[in-house]
This record gives C-alpha cells, sequence and structure tokens, in this order.
C-alpha cells in the first residue's frame, strides 16, 4: 500500500490544492504566514494572489487563465487552516480524555449542521464551570471547587458583559457548504429558535395598549414590581437608547444575518456569541446567552451582568419571569461609558460604580471586542453564511490566544491601578471630616430620596390634595380629643373608617394600643401646614372657604404646577450630580477624557427635557395669576412667579425657581447635607470608589488564584499524556504544547508577582522554568544579523547549482517513492520570506536558494524562468 500523493507531498514541506490529483503544492511556511496575516488584516486571498501574478507577469512569467492560481491558492489555504484547527481539537480531545475531574462538556458528533452545539454541557449538575468555560477563561472559571474560598467567597461569582454589534452582517448570496469550525462559540441557530419561542410564548409580540395607571396623564408613578426603580425612570431610559426599542431597525432589512451579541466576562474574553437575524437588537438573544450561560456553571452562583440597557432588561426579566429558575441569581448593572445616558436615578442603582459586587468592571469589554473584528466586516458582508460564522470563529481563537499570553498583565495593571484608586480614595476620605458611618447613612438617604417616585399631571390633582388635607385635618383632631380623653381612654380601639369625603372629613383609625403624645401632634400640625402651603392655601382659612367650588379650577392648577416644578427641580439637581465629576475632571488623565467627554453629551442631551417642563410650568402659571386677578382663587393665594427658560442652568440664587410657597407661611424646608455640603458629597463619592476597590483587590487576589490552580491542573494533565504516549507525531505536538505552556507560566508568574499570593508553586520546576527562560533570551531576531547573513562570502559553500531544487527532481522522488508512472505537472510554489534560528558559534553561516517558476513556459518555447527567494538555514 503506497502512501497518497497529498501525504508525500506535506512530508517535503508543501501543502497540496487538492487531496487526489493536485496541480499546485505551496511551501508550508508561506501558508502559516498567509495564514497569520488573515488573522492580523482581512483575509483575501484573491489581492494577495493577484500581486503574486501580476510580480510573475513583471518578470515575463504568464499563467495558463485568470484566476488559475487564485482558486488553487485559495484552496490550499483554507484546507491548511483546517488541519491545524483540526490538529489542535485532536490534542484537545485526547488531553480531556484523560481528565480525572469530571468532565463537563464534552463534544458531541454532529450530522446535521443546524443541531451542532459544540459549546454543549452534558453534565446534569456541574460542580464546577464546565471544561468549555474552563477553557475559555481561566480567571473566572479555572479555580478548584475544593477550596470555596477560591472565587466563591464573593458574592458574585462571575461577572458578564453582553453587547451587540451590526457592522458584521451578511448580504444575501449564494449557500456555501456546510463548514463549521471545531472550536466554534456561535449558537446553534436551533438553539436560539427555540429560546425565541419561549420568549414569545410569555411576552406578547405586539405591545399591549397602556392602562390607567401607566398612561402619562395620570397622577400616580409607582415603583416597577420586583424593582425599586420608578416607573416614569424607566420610560425615560427605554426612549432614550435605540437599543431598548427591539422594534426599531438598527441595520439594513436586506441583511440576512444582520449582527452578532457576544456573551464575555470581565477579563474581554468571549464565552458565546449569537448570530443575529433581526434587524433589531431583541431580547430573546441576550436570554439565550444567559439560559447557555447557566447550563455550564453550579447552581449556587450568582451572576452580574452588565449591558448598555441592563434596567431595561432587568424590568423584563421581573415582569415576564425570563429563566424563573435562574432569575434570583441574575444582578443587573450598566456598563460605565453608556450609563451616563441613563437617567440620574438609574444610575444610582444600576451604575457599576455606584453598585456592590461590581468593583472596577467596566464592562466595556464587548467594545473592544468588535474594534478587533472591524478588519474582517467588508470580507463577512459578501461571504457565505458558514464561512462567515468559520472566519469569525477563527479571528476569535486569534484574538483569545493573544489575552492568554496578557492575563498575568492584566491582573498586575488592574491590581496596581486599585490600590492607587483606594489610596486616593483614603485621602479624600480623611480630608472631608465626615464619619465613614455617617457617609453610608447619607448615601442611604439620598438613594432613597433621588429614587422616589415623582407625581404626574392630573385633572384630579387639587381634589386629591384637598383629601389629603382634610383627611390629616380630621386625624389631628382625633388626635387632640384622645388625649384630653381620660387616661383609661387613651388606648383606643377604634373601628374600620369607610372613607374620607369632602362633606365629612374623617380619620383613619388608630391602631390598637396606640399611645398618644403632644409630639406625635405637633408633627401632624407640620404636615398640614405644609400640605397647605403647597396649594398656597393661608392657614387661617376654613373647610368652608377651601371647598368651595369655584376654586376647584385653582386647586387643581397649583397641584399640577407643583409637581411640575417639583419635577423640574428634581431634574436640575440631578444634572448638577451628573456634572460634579465634569466640572471636577479637568485634570484627569488622557483615558478618561473620552469618558467625560461622552458624559457631558449625554447630560446636554437630555436639556430640552427640562425647558419644555418649564414651558409647561409657565403655561400654568399664567393660568393662575388669570384666577388670581379675577377672583377664582382662595383669598390670600400664593402668586406663583413664571421661570427664565434661558437661565434655568445656572441655578442663580434669585431665580424665581427657589420660590417656595411653603417659604412664604413659615414653613421653610430644610435640605438634606447630601445636597448642600460640598465635603458630604465628596467623602461619599470617596466612599464608594474605595468598597469598589477593596472589593476588585479582593475579586484579583481570587483570580490569581484560580489562574494558578487551572494551570497546575492543565501541567499534570500534560506531563500525564505525556507519559502515556508512544505515537511520535502526537508526542512531537505535546512537546510543543509543554514548551508553550512553559512560557505562559515564565510570564504570567512574572507579571502577577505583586498580587500577594500563598503558594509558589505553579506546576513545572524551577529548572525547568530557568532553561525557559534562557531559551526565550537567546531566541530574538534582530534585523541586523539578517544583513550580516546576507554578506557572508560563499566560499567553501556549496553552489547555487549544486543545491538547486527542481520541480522535475521532486516528482521524481514522489514518483520513485509510490513506485508508480510519473506523475502529471504538478508546480511548486516556493515564495517563504526570510526566516531565521539563532545563530550560535557552533552552526555555520551560510544561504541557500530555493526556487518557485511559473505554471507555464514562455512564448518563445524557451526553458521557464526561475525566481529565487532566498531562506537561511
Amino acid at each position: 500500500c503506497h502512501p497518497s500523493v497529498a501525504s508525500q507531498i506535506l512530508a517535503l514541506g508543501f501543502y497540496p490544492c487538492s487531496p487526489d490529483r493536485p496541480t499546485l503544492a505551496v511551501d508550508v511556511e508561506l501558508l502559516e504566514l498567509v495564514r497569520n496575516m488573515a488573522l492580523t488584516q482581512a483575509p483575501n486571498d484573491t489581492a494577495w494572489s493577484r500581486a503574486l501574478e501580476q510580480g510573475l507577469h513583471e518578470k515575463g512569467m504568464k499563467l495558463e487563465s485568470m484566476d488559475c492560481l487564485r482558486k488553487r491558492f485559495s484552496q490550499a489555504h483554507t484546507w491548511y487552516t483546517e488541519m491545524i484547527h483540526g490538529k489542535d481539537h485532536t490534542l484537545e480531545n485526547l488531553l480531556d480524555s484523560h481528565r480525572t475531574a469530571p468532565c463537563a462538556n464534552e463534544r458531541p458528533t454532529f450530522e446535521d449542521a443546524a443541531t451542532y452545539d459544540p459549546t454543549a454541557n452534558t453534565a446534569a449538575e456541574p460542580e464546577r464551570p464546565s471544561e468549555y468555560l474552563r477553557k475559555r477563561c481561566p480567571l473566572c472559571f479555572g479555580g478548584d471547587p475544593q477550596h470555596p474560598s477560591l472565587i466563591y467567597s464573593v458574592r458574585l461569582f462571575w461577572i458578564l458583559v453582553i453587547d451587540a454589534c451590526f457592522t458584521q452582517s451578511r448580504s444575501p448570496g449564494r449557500m456555501d457548504p456546510v463548514h463549521i469550525h471545531p472550536h466554534t462559540v456561535i449558537l446553534p441557530q436551533s438553539y436560539v429558535d427555540t429560546v425565541r419561542k419561549e420568549v414569545e410564548a410569555v411576552r406578547p409580540s405586539k405591545s399591549q395598549p397602556q392602562t390607567a395607571s401607566q398612561s402619562p396623564e395620570t397622577d400616580k408613578d409607582d415603583i416597577i414590581p420586583g424593582l425599586k426603580l420608578p416607573r416614569h425612570i424607566s420610560d425615560d431610559c427605554h426612549n432614550t437608547f435605540k437599543a431598548a426599542d427591539e422594534m426599531r431597525m438598527k441595520t439594513s432589512a436586506a441583511m440576512v444575518d444582520t449582527g452578532l451579541m457576544a456573551l464575555q466576562c470581565r477579563h474581554d474574553r468571549t464565552l458565546f456569541l449569537v448570530n443575529m437575524t433581526d434587524p433589531g437588537e431583541r431580547q430573546y438573544y441576550a436570554i439565550a446567552l444567559l439560559k447557555k450561560f447557566f447550563e455550564h456553571v453550579p447552581k449556587n452562583g450568582k451572576v452580574g451582568v452588565m449591558y448598555d440597557i441592563g434596567c431595561q432588561l432587568n424590568r423584563s426579566f421581573a415582569q415576564w419571569g425570563f429563566l424563573p429558575e435562574d432569575r434570583d441569581r441574575l444582578i443587573f448593572a450598566v456598563s460605565v461609558f453608556h450609563a451616563f445616558g441613563h437617567q440620574w436615578a438609574c444610575q444610582l442603582l444600576y451604575h457599576p460604580r455606584k453598585c456592590p459586587h461590581f468593583g472596577l468592571s467596566n464592562g466595556e469589554g464587548c467594545e473592544r471586542f468588535w474594534s478587533l473584528l472591524q478588519s474582517i466586516i467588508a470580507h463577512n458582508r459578501v461571504c457565505g453564511p458558514y464561512r462567515r460564522l468559520y472566519t469569525i470563529n477563527n479571528q476569535i481563537r486569534y484574538i483569545d490566544s493573544q489575552s492568554l499570553d496578557g492575563l498575568g498583565d492584566w491582573l498586575g495593571r488592574m491590581y496596581t491601578s486599585a490600590l492607587e484608586k483606594q489610596s486616593e480614595a483614603k485621602l479624600v476620605l480623611a480630608s472631608c471630616g465626615v464619619e465613614i458611618t455617617e457617609l453610608r447613612r447619607l448615601w442611604a438617604e439620598q438613594v432613597d430620596e433621588q429614587t422616589r417616585p415623582i407625581q404626574r399631571q392630573s385633572d384630579k390633582a387639587g381634589k386629591k390634595a384637598l383629601e389629603d388635607i382634610l383627611h390629616l385635618q380630621a386625624e389631628i383632631n382625633e388626635l387632640k380629643a384622645t388625649l384630653l380623653a381620660p387616661t383609661s381612654t387613651k388606648k383606643t380601639t377604634r373601628k374600620k373608617n369607610p372613607g374620607v369625603s369632602l362633606e365629612h372629613p374623617t380619620a383613619a383609625p388608630l391602631a390598637p394600643g396606640t399611645t398618644i403624645t403632644d409630639s406625635q401632634i405637633q408633627k401632624k400640625q407640620a404636615e398640614l401646614l405644609k400640605l397647605k402651603a403647597e396649594l398656597g392655601i393661608a392657614d387661617q382659612q376654613t373647610y368652608t372657604q377651601i371647598a368651595a367650588s369655584r376654586h376647584q379650577e385653582y386647586l387643581t392648577l397649583s397641584a399640577n404646577a407643583r409637581r411640575l416644578r417639583q419635577r423640574f427641580l428634581t431634574n436640575l439637581r440631578n444634572r448638577k450630580m451628573e456634572n460634579t465629576r465634569i466640572y471636577t475632571g479637568l485634570r484627569n488623565p488622557a483615558n478618561e477624557k473620552k469618558l467625560l467627554k461622552n458624559a457631558a453629551h449625554n447630560v446636554q442631551r437630555r436639556d430640552p427635557t427640562l425647558t419644555q417642563t418649564v414651558s409647561k410650568y409657565n403655561a400654568l402659571v399664567q393660568r393662575i395669576q388669570n384666577l388670581i386677578r379675577t377672583g377664582k382663587a382662595p383669598r390670600g393665594a400664593f402668586k406663583p412667579m413664571k421661570l427664565d427658560a434661558t437661565e434655568q442652568f445656572n441655578m442663580d440664587v434669585d431665580n424665581g425657581m427657589w420660590e417656595e410657597p411653603a417659604v412664604q407661611y413659615g414653613q421653610e424646608e430644610t435640605h438634606p447635607q447630601w445636597l448642600t455640603d460640598d465635603n458630604v458629597r465628596k467623602g461619599i463619592y470617596a466612599m464608594l470608589l474605595q468598597d469598589r476597590c477593596e472589593e476588585e483587590l479582593v475579586r484579583l487576589a481570587h483570580e490569581r488564584s484560580a489562574l494558578q490552580a487551572w494551570f497546575q491542573e492543565e501541567w499534570r494533565l500534560l506531563n500525564k499524556v505525556i507519559r502515556l504516549t508512544t505515537e511520535k507525531s502526537i508526542l512531537y505536538q505535546l512537546n510543543k504544547r509543554k514548551i508553550a505552556m512553559l512560557r505562559l507560566c515564565v510570564r504570567w508568574r512574572r507579571d502577577a508577582v505583586c498580587i500577594p499570593h500563598d503558594d509558589e508553586q505553579w506546576g513545572p520546576s524551577e529548572h525547568e522554568l530557568t532553561n525557559q527562560m534562557a531559551a526565550d533570551q537567546h531566541a530574538v531576531y534582530d534585523i541586523h544579523v539578517l544583513d550580516e547573513l546576507e554578506e557572508v562570502d560563499d566560499e567553501g559553500e556549496e553552489s547555487d547549482a549544486e543545491i538547486r531544487i527542481t520541480e522535475a527532481q521532486i516528482q521524481n522522488d514522489i514518483s520513485e517513492a509510490l513506485a508508480g508512472p510519473p506523475l502529471p505537472e504538478l508546480h511548486f510554489m516556493f515564495a517563504s520570506p526570510i526566516f531565521s534560528e539563532p545563530v550560535t558559534p557552533q552552526q555555520p553561516k551560510r544561504t541557500r536558494d530555493l526556487m518557485s517558476t511559473a505554471s507555464t513556459p514562455s512564448l518563445d518555447g524557451s526553458p521557464t524562468k526561475k525566481v529565487k527567494w532566498k531562506r537561511l538555514v
């Protein structure tokens, strides 16, 4: 049995364009160069082939036909890349088969491309993250489950980032053959369709009409069930972001594949991808990613999710009950760069620097990921569907390899940065003069106050305000009567009150055993004075005067004006707090200027809303002034002043917006310290930064231990497989993998040395690490050495004619090995760049010429011209 032609060609260092009757063989080193070029720039075999054809044409050579080189070279490049990935896949399967730990992810065989899912998890209840995730990110999932303090002591076990990109789209065209990457991270379309049907079964595809309580005309602004965010704030965030509108078309409807949605960990390593086919950013894509993730992790872990519209995704989970088994494990936040586009109240609850447990994670890893993929946008726009996904997986594997080398450096940089920020926060806390416990109390008070619902305008606002006044007055009367009654009757157990009306105001029933004091009555009286003052009513007026029918219009307008004014002041104060960082960030480093610029843009984008609120308020004020002038308002009613829309953002102390009706009647309002005291505001910001830094330092220490634990396990496994393997080809690849792991260990141990740790042992011995460091130091390529080698005298060396390799010689060697007839014309392409090995005194300095020929002789019948590329050996 003779070996195949393709095997013989490959043994000579070439790769054929076809396995049966190849007509072109390309040097493996050249293919490796082209493969690496396709990972660092747009893959384009056509441009490379045309450049080579042009170079040959300038030298007087011609090819048989147009594109004959491109087609054959592209086939050789494609299947060479597939061979490299298949080799890596075989090695990983070999290593996985020898794992002593339970393997939570076995890659199944596949018959149909639509159902093939290499990310499937076959373990029913994994005790630790699946092997798939452990390979995706050793920092997040590489910890030893036998040591709970390694990762699971942190409340948020894992921090994830979700984002969508609509530039990675594909135009309609021909279908290409099924070609699936063995290391794909893209979810199968069948899995995504299943999740879509589940979501549509729970949530109607079309929005339902608003109920009365949800209409903007009502005065009720409640808290969304399951959330802490007022409904109107959530609605404003929904209207602000295009991504929140699932029906909005963010790309052309003519595109077959509209984009990608990624799920990454906080270390910018892609865990899963979804190929989007809808022109809008549908939520079921994110739900599919999260559902797939939960299939690969234990059931006892909390998960933090950072998303541009995390508040809206959280609202959908709370409203529709998606993923009911895992809903309580999710904690949502918004990414740092997009947080300033949200309302201030939303930022208080979802900004990762204000939310506990997120540390210094910024949630912008996907943005960096999309930037790395921008070179393949044009290529993916016109290629086939399977080729597009294969190219994306190819790029992700390259990005992962580069990221894996830098994990230790990432840990070191983040740890140093966290220490610096923590020191700055401690200095501010020491200089603000406020205790940390008091700052925490004030921060909780600020969050509670600024996330409180604000009443909307209503046609019944005046009546409701009047009922509140009468109700409170009746309650005060009851308290006074109870206080003046005999001691035996001060503790009352009255029956249920039927209600409150304008004609017969009554108080709410007291709880059984309630004791009445003078301080309680005084507090109720202060509340009553404030309610009356807010309507602009003097305290001396009687119920009859207040409830007169001719005053109802004034009461309604006054209540609505009060609500508009309160909304305007609240938004204006929130704007001031958002601008605080912008005003005080003029000396920030350059890497933060873009973030501050984005924050300023988003703050200014909401200014028209404030201007519109001022216009509505002034219209109500004009109507109130007309009522007072015509005598249709209560006696002594407060006359509000219009606001100047041009001066609203200056917040001048003389501006009419500060005129409070309660001040006119002696009920001056006291403002909290978190609003008026600069030292308190600085202290709160420093307190939050210090908390996040402490969380980050703890998490980085866990991640460093997880990285070391993962490397120790992989190192033991690799050495075990090497001992049990006898086949030379596999041993060669395993030893190459061992050298690569030694290089990783040297770099990781050096870069992460600043993080405190107890275990110094990574797996390899000090002798192995020392030898590897010495080898890496000698493997330095210097262009000056190459120049010297080119100038070496050929005296004593073999001549070019003696070592020249021709196509005929290669064909004869293959024919002799096959013991068969001469092969048809087979052309070999030598286009290797100049490679060099480390030059030592024992290694002679010489060059050998390798030739390449065109595929046809010249027109005059002369022998085929030779073109030489030099390669140093």
